[in-house]
C-alpha cells in the first residue's frame, strides 16, 4: 500500500511546481540589469505551467461524462475556498496600504467598471491582487469544461482549441502594445486581453489534459534528450522575449513559444522520474503548500516596498528574501488550513 502511494505521487513534478513559484516571484520583483531580464524570461513558463498541471490531473483517460463533472465540482468548491481567502487577504491588505488616503480603497470597491472588468476579464478589483486574474481564469475554465466535459476527451477538439486560442493569445500578447485601448469609456491593460480565462486558462487547460492522454509517449523520451532541450528552450525563451522587445516594444510579454515547449520537456522528466525528489521533506507533508505562495508573495513585495530600500545590494538580495518569507507563510497558512480541517472533519463526525 505504501508503494502504491508513493507511485501516485509525482515528485518531480511538485519540484517543477515549487520552482515555478519562486520564478514567478522573480518576475514580480526582478534582479536589476540584465540577469533580471533574462531570468524573467524564463520564469514566463510558470503560468502556462500551473495551468497544464491543473489540466493534466482534471481527468482521466475513459472517464465518463459523470466522474469529469463530478472530479471539476470537487475542484471547484476548493478553488472557491481558496479565491474566498485570496480575496480577504488582499482586501486586508489594500485597506492597510491605503491607510492614509482611503479614498483609493473606496474607488476601487465602489467601481462599476472595475466588477465588469473582473467579470469579463478576470481582472481583479485592487492593485495589490492583480495577481488572482489567475484564479478566476482556472475557475472560468473549470466551469467551460463542468458544462462541455466531452470536449476533454476528443483529441483533435482539444488540439484544435490548444492551437487556435494560443496562436491568437500570442498575436495579441505581442500586437496589443501598439494601441490605447477602452473599455466602456475606461482604459484597461492589454494584459485583459490574452490575461484570461478564454485566451491562456482555456488552451493551456486542454494542453494538460490532451498530454494525460499521452502520457505514456511522453514519459517514453529519453531522459538526456529532455533535459538537453529544457535547456535549449530556456535560451530560446531569452530570445524570443527579446525579439519581441526589440522589433515590437512588447516587453512584458505574459509567455512564449519557447515557454510552452519548456513545459513539455519538463514534464517528460517528471514522468519519467516521478519520485526523483520523494526525499525532500517538505513534499511529505501530507498536501501541495506552494499554492499559497502565489498568493501570498505580492503582498509581502508590497509590504517590503514601504521600507524604500533601493541600494543596489538589496535590490540583488531582496528576492531571495521575499522567496523565503513567502515559503515560510506558505507553510503557516498550509497547517493554520490543515488544522481548521481536521477540527471540522472530527466534529462532524462526533455528531454522526
Amino acid at each position: 500500500m505504501k508503494n502504491t502511494k508513493i507511485q501516485a505521487k509525482n515528485y518531480c513534478l511538485l519540484m517543477f511546481e515549487l520552482i515555478a513559484s519562486i520564478l514567478i516571484i522573480f518576475i514580480h520583483i526582478r534582479f536589476p540589469g540584465k540577469i533580471g531580464y533574462a531570468i524573467e524570461c524564463v520564469a514566463r513558463f510558470g503560468v502556462p505551467f500551473f495551468f497544464i498541471i491543473s489540466g493534466f490531473f482534471l481527468f482521466s483517460p475513459g472517464d465518463t461524462k459523470q466522474v469529469i463533472r463530478a472530479k471539476i465540482k470537487k475542484k471547484i468548491l476548493r478553488l472557491l475556498i481558496l479565491t474566498t481567502f485570496a480575496e480577504i487577504v488582499c482586501f486586508s491588505t489594500n485597506i492597510i496600504l491605503n491607510y492614509k488616503d482611503i479614498s483609493v480603497f473606496v474607488r476601487d470597491f465602489t467601481s462599476v467598471s472595475k466588477y465588469l472588468f473582473l467579470i469579463l476579464f478576470n481582472v481583479p478589483i485592487y492593485e495589490c491582487g492583480q495577481h488572482l486574474w489567475f484564479l478566476y481564469a482556472l475557475l472560468y475554465s473549470y466551469l467551460f469544461f463542468y458544462i462541455f466535459p466531452t470536449l476533454l476527451q476528443p483529441k483533435k477538439i482539444m488540439l484544435g482549441i490548444i492551437a487556435s486560442l494560443t496562436i491568437v493569445s500570442v498575436i495579441l500578447q505581442v500586437r496589443s502594445y501598439a494601441f490605447d485601448i477602452n473599455v466602456f469609456g475606461k482604459p484597461i491593460s492589454n494584459f485583459a486581453f490574452y490575461r484570461n480565462w478564454f485566451l491562456t486558462g482555456l488552451p493551456f487547460i486542454s494542453f494538460g489534459a490532451f498530454i494525460r492522454t499521452k502520457e505514456n509517449v511522453l514519459s517514453e523520451i529519453n531522459l538526456s534528450f529532455a533535459c538537453i532541450a529544457s535547456v535549449i528552450c530556456i535560451v530560446l525563451a531569452v530570445l524570443e522575449f527579446y525579439f519581441y522587445d526589440k522589433f515590437y516594444n512588447a516587453n512584458r510579454v505574459q509567455f512564449s513559444c519557447s515557454n510552452i515547449l519548456l513545459c513539455v520537456f519538463f514534464f517528460a522528466i517528471a514522468l519519467k522520474k516521478p519520485l526523483l525528489f520523494s526525499n525532500f521533506k517538505l513534499f511529505n507533508l501530507g498536501g501541495n503548500w506552494t499554492k499559497f505562495i502565489y498568493i501570498i508573495h505580492p503582498l509581502l513585495i508590497d509590504s517590503f516596498a514601504l521600507l524604500s530600500l533601493s541600494s543596489k545590494i538589496i535590490r540583488y538580495v531582496e528576492p531571495f528574501f521575499i522567496v523565503a518569507l513567502s515559503i515560510g507563510f506558505s507553510l503557516v497558512i498550509f497547517f493554520i488550513n490543515k488544522s481548521l480541517l481536521s477540527m471540522i472533519s472530527k466534529h462532524s463526525k462526533s455528531k454522526t
